[in-house]
This record gives structure tokens, sequence and C-alpha cells, in this order.
């Protein structure tokens, strides 16, 4: 499930793979199994049972045990593969030892009995699984989670790891984990916009743009240079998202010395989806209107 380093500062010196042990996506495809895979494989299973006892049947008669064989061992080999890449190791070995067996020995009777056994190993790795079974809104969500940002993330591609965490957790209820990713998504267009605006801070992100623009607009847009007076009217437009967005997080999020964290893990499913929608229409301005919309190459 999540860690709560979600909350927590990154470790500087820590390595990459701790700085980023919050993600949801790597622990969930490890942990994903689809239905459609155990029953794959349980037919498989119950294909080698049968032809293993056709082939004992076939040496007793003498007759196409050649052919049995011949469509035993690819089955086997399909579920050796299959086992390897969704982590049924014990079905996995029990399909190499038929297979290493059978090199050796080119014994039907023994190949019969290691099929028997790789049955009874097959049914006891489904016993020590999980299976998630996802709502159809769920499962979009999970599978699709760039759907309907494609126009955002051509303008802004490094927030495409964030738009994917946001949206995985989403489908699975992590409604805190969601926002924050909501959160860093957002800061991806501040900081372009800060650059438009001409914010020189060491540490550009939400406080340093959001003053920039409102200190902006109070002077007027005849204080400004021309290239910023053309989009004043721009600047005006996304305030009012900016100041929206604020509003929605107020006392749920901490921006001390330009450090984004979560104040509280309570957000309902209402307010979760409000805050995603309103950071999804601010990114898809930036991304589709204005100066940014100018410039692919702010990223």
């Amino acid at each position: 499930m999540m860690n709560n380093s979600v909350l927590d500062p990154m470790i500087d010196d820590s390595c990459q793979w701790f700085k980023r042990e919050w993600k949801f996506v790597s622990l969930m495809e490890v942990l994903r199994l689809y239905a459609e895979q155990y029953c794959h494989l349980a037919s498989h299973a119950q294909l080698v049972s049968i032809l293993a006892e056709k082939m004992e049947e076939s040496i007793k008669a003498k007759v196409g045990a050649e052919i049995e064989a011949e469509r035993l061992f690819p089955v086997v080999r399909e579920m050796q593969q299959e086992s390897e890449r969704i982590g049924l190791t014990a079905t996995r070995d029990a399909c190499t030892r038929i297979l290493q067996r059978w090199e050796v020995f080119q014994s039907y009777k023994m190949v019969g009995e290691l099929c028997r056994e790789l049955l009874r190993i097959l049914d006891s790795e489904f016993k020590s699984k999980i299976c998630f079974v996802l709502p159809p809104t769920s499962q979009t969500l999970y599978d699709e989670p760039f759907k309907g940002w494609e126009e955002i993330l051509a303008v802004f591609p490094d927030a495409r790891d964030d738009v994917e965490q946001m949206r995985r957790c989403e489908a699975f209820g992590c409604h805190s984990a969601a926002v924050f990713h909501a959160l860093l998504v957002v800061e991806f267009g501040l900081i372009a916009l800060g650059g438009i605006v001409g914010v020189k801070d060491l540490k550009p992100g939400w406080d340093s743009t959001c003053n920039a623009v409102e200190k902006i607009l109070q002077n007027g847009r005849k204080s400004v240079s021309a290239d910023i007076a053309k989009h004043f009217g721009f600047l005006e437009l996304v305030n009012k998202d900016m100041q929206s967005m604020k509003m929605a997080w107020r006392n749920k999020v901490s921006h001390a010395a330009n450090n984004l964290r979560l104040m509280t893990s309570d957000f309902k499913p209402e307010v979760a989806n409000k805050i995603i929608t309103a950071a999804h229409g601010f990114m898809l301005l930036l991304a589709t209107e204005g100066p940014l919309n100018e410039r692919k190459d702010i990223h």
C-alpha cells in the first residue's frame, strides 16, 4: 500500500528508489493478477492432466503416445512462461521439472506423475494469491491514466509521471496521495508560468509565481513590459484559477520553505475530485491558451 513517506520531506542523500518509494504504480504492477490469467493457467493445467492420462493409456496400448507428447510439451512450456511472468514460482518450477525429466528419462509415466503434482502445486499457489477486482470506472483510471490529459502532457511532458500516479491512486481510493500528485502536476505549470512573468526566485513554484502574478495585476498593465502586457487578460484569467485552487486547499497544504506537504490525510472523494478537476482545468488552460501555448520548449 502507500508508504507514509508521501507526507515526509525527501531525504537528499538517499538512493533514488528511496526517494520515489511513495510510488503506487510499481507495487500494483507487481500485485496485479488478472482473473483471465488464473483461468488460462487452470485450463492449461487441466489439459496437461488429461493429456498425461491419455499418454499412459497410449503407452499401454502401444499407440499414439508420440502424438500426445507433441501436444503436451508446448502446453507445459507456455505454462512455464506464463507462471514466470506473473510470479507463480512454484508452478514455474514444476513445469521446468516436467521438461527437464522428459529430456533425461523420456518416461511418459514419470511425466504423468509430475503433471498430477503440477495440478496440486498450482492449486496451492492459487490459494496464496489475492486477485483485485476493479469496478469499471476505477479500471479505466488505472489502465488509461493519461486519458484526457494528452494536450497537457504535450506541453508538460515532465508531469507525465505524476499524472499517472495521481490517476492510479485515485482508482484505488487513495485520495490524499492523488491530491499530492495533483499539486505536483500543477507546480510544473506554475514554474513554467513563473518563467514567463520573470520570476527570479531560487525556489520557483507555488508561492513565487502566485505572488508575481498578483503583483503584476495589482500594478496594472502599464507597469509591465510589452511581452507581458499582451498576455494581461490571460494572467487575470489564470489568477482566478490559482486563487480558487488555493482556497480549495487552504489548511490542507503547506508551502513552508517552498516544500510541498499535505497537512492532513482526510480527503473525501468529493473534495479530492474537485481538486483534481481544478488542477486539470488549470493545466489545460496553461497548455492551450496564452504564452505557454506559444512555447513548446518550457520543460
